[in-house]
């Protein structure tokens, strides 16, 4: 089954972290785009009659772009401050017609609703494979250096693979 619908049936499911990663993009200046990844810590879906959770914890300090000096900055505590806040974490409820999750995604002292639209669920043996997408306004979650230099929004894909616990 290729379908959102998948979910639903999935049971107790743990994220691979090597085979996930978050990438995102964000504008700069207004006049081009960052291009860069995440990765991936630990997460679950947990799939029970009441409904589906979904969690997951994305590491700060794996920030990666194409400017080694830039993610220096940004894992620095004007940004991210990965050393104090190691964690971004996200929990949320999958939505009835298993097209959406509804969540929160917690940053360093702030918390920013957040909703995941699912683009893709491959469903293979005991692995499943999930790709989403979500935009994300940055200055929710307490990362407001930058302004005018780097946009609010950050649009955010999720590639995760998820295998049973």
């Amino acid at each position: 089954m290729t379908t959102a619908a998948a979910l639903a049936a999935l049971g107790v499911y743990e994220i691979w972290p090597s085979s996930s990663e978050i990438s995102f993009k964000v504008r700069k200046l207004g006049l081009f785009t960052v291009h860069g990844t995440f990765a991936v810590r630990a997460g679950h879906v947990d799939a029970r009659a009441d409904g589906v959770t979904v969690t997951a914890e994305i590491d700060t300090a794996s920030f990666t772009t194409a400017s080694k000096h830039r993610d220096r900055d940004v894992r620095g505590p004007k940004f991210l401050d990965a050393e104090h806040y190691p964690t971004l974490s996200f929990t949320g409820k999958l939505s009835p017609d298993a097209k959406s999750v509804a969540g929160v995604l917690s940053g360093q002292r702030e918390q920013a609703p957040v909703e995941l639209i699912i683009d893709e669920v491959k469903v293979d043996g005991s692995t499943v494979d999930v790709r989403a997408h979500a935009r994300v306004d940055r200055t929710a979650l307490g990362v407001t250096a930058g302004p005018g230099l780097v946009a609010r929004e950050v649009d955010i894909e999720f590639v995760v693979r998820l295998l049973r616990s």
